[in-house]
């Protein structure tokens, strides 16, 4: 899991003042993917809406990505977030930037920091068998919760996480599960829930309200990166990953303090989100298509990148 925009909490708290790590990938095109024909225009994607059995996914062999833990960890519920670079001068250049969860349908739950740009948004999710769908569109609450759901078109097949009734007791252990900005799979830290906190300070003008504090149960935590990570017991999501004590050098560490944005306070407006826009409209359907056809855009060894995720790999 990795980070591209930290803030200090006092000195402690990865969250949401920029910082820049070098972002690798591999140039994939038509020719090196195994999934032959891929659409070049609106219609093939509508094609593709239609029937996307006749589109396979990805060769994943073919991406060659540093990887910084040693123990993936694969779950059809979950995705890695890849969007357009706002911070490029080329328009084309994507990164991975944080981690979404399959909720129902269209929709997909991560944070609003890995989204800012909202309604001017492109991307498109990617799980770890090379399915893909391009982003409809993203929704979010205020600046002041850290939540967000992405809705986007076909393509993945995926499992879905059950929504919280309420707040998780005190005491409990949980699974945080997300990818790395350098980890072509994701990874897993257990943690237990100590806190239930009204107001989160991520900085010293921002907070987020409505947040689990977690700390560490072994080793196995997170470093700079992984955004937008499930933070689950059984099939329940309870919270999405918002921020961490810093670990620029990924070092493991037990007892390390962790926040996520909670869940069930929003499951109203989550719901009546879900129901409310579940149509696709001609302009998501065009932005989709754009950030779909993306994937096999993606440029050799870009430099560096400056992005709102703030979590990284999970030592273990």
């Amino acid at each position: 899991m990795c980070s591209r925009f930290f803030s200090f909490v006092g000195a402690l708290l990865i969250g949401l003042m920029p910082f820049t790590i070098p972002v690798h990938a591999q140039e994939i095109t038509k020719e090196q993917d195994s999934g032959g024909k891929w659409p070049n225009t609106i219609s093939e994607y509508r094609e593709l809406q239609q029937n996307p059995e006749a589109y396979p996914p990805f060769n994943l062999s073919n991406i060659n990505l540093e990887a910084t833990s040693t123990h993936p960890v694969v779950d059809n519920r979950i995705a890695a977030l890849w969007q357009f670079d706002p911070e490029a001068e080329d328009t084309k250049k994507v990164v991975r930037s944080c981690t979404a969860n399959h909720i129902e349908g269209k929709f997909w739950i991560t944070v609003r920091h890995c989204v800012t740009s909202e309604k001017d948004f492109l991307g498109y999710l990617e799980q770890s068998d090379g399915e893909v769908a391009g982003v409809e569109n993203t929704y979010t609450i205020s600046e002041h919760h850290d939540l967000a759901l992405i809705k986007v078109g076909r393509g993945i097949s995926a499992q879905t996480f059950d929504l919280p009734e309420e707040k998780i007791a005190i005491g409990k252990v949980l699974t945080l599960i997300g990818y790395g900005g350098s980890n072509d799979f994701s990874s897993i830290a257990r943690v237990e829930s100590v806190a239930h906190l009204d107001k989160f300070n991520v900085g010293f003008s921002t907070y987020y309200l409505d947040v689990l504090e977690t700390v560490s149960l072994t080793d196995s935590r997170s470093c700079n990166g992984d955004s937008g990570g499930a933070v689950f017991a059984g099939n329940t999501i309870h919270a999405v990953h918002t921020a961490g004590a810093i670990n620029f050098d990924c070092s493991p560490g037990e007892g390390k303090k962790m926040w996520h944005s909670a869940i069930s306070p929003h499951t109203a407006w989550i719901h009546q989100i879900m129901s409310s826009e579940n149509s696709t409209s001609v302009e998501e359907e065009q932005r989709a298509f754009e950030g779909f056809r993306s994937r096999y855009r993606i440029a050799e060894d870009q430099p560096s990148a400056t992005f709102s995720s703030s979590l990284s790999p999970l030592s273990s």
